[in-house]
């Protein structure tokens, strides 16, 4: 069982962390190492699916918008994970610092991810976290 700050097995369990906002990534980065978590950071979308392939990856948080991410979005890498059959399982976390319409709201839902609205508690974050990950190792 993993316990906040004790490791799981011989790995600290990854999460994937991407957001485009440095101040941001430092700080998730800082919460989840402090939780116990091996902390992936990603700035862009193509660097979350990268970061994704990393093995001992558990989990993923996901902002929804990229500025430089060449119109793609937090929607894609959603895509990503729930298409990739060694993905699947990841729970996901979608940031958002702005108002999202109907449809979006919809599909993140449909991907089974949480939507949380900035600004975010790192420390009700890493919380959330030890919850989901604790609950999928009481299912396996």
């Amino acid at each position: 069982m993993f316990i906040r700050g004790q490791r799981l097995g011989p790995i600290r369990p990854g999460v994937v962390a991407a957001d485009d906002d440095p101040a941001m990534r430092a700080l998730i980065s800082h919460a989840l190492t402090d939780a116990g978590y091996q902390p992936y950071m990603a700035m862009d979308v193509r660097e979350a699916m990268d970061q994704l392939r990393r093995p001992g990856v558990a989990a993923a948080i996901v902002d929804m918008l990229f500025v430089n991410s060449g119109g793609r979005s937090g929607l894609d890498v959603l895509r990503f994970i729930r298409e990739d059959r060694g993905l699947q399982h990841l729970p996901i976390i979608v940031l958002t610092g702005f108002p999202l319409n109907h449809d979006v709201v919809a599909e993140i839902e449909s991907h089974h991810a949480e939507l949380w609205h900035k600004p975010v508690d790192v420390a009700h974050l890493t919380m959330r976290l030890d919850e989901v990950l604790q609950a999928q190792i009481a299912h396996t």
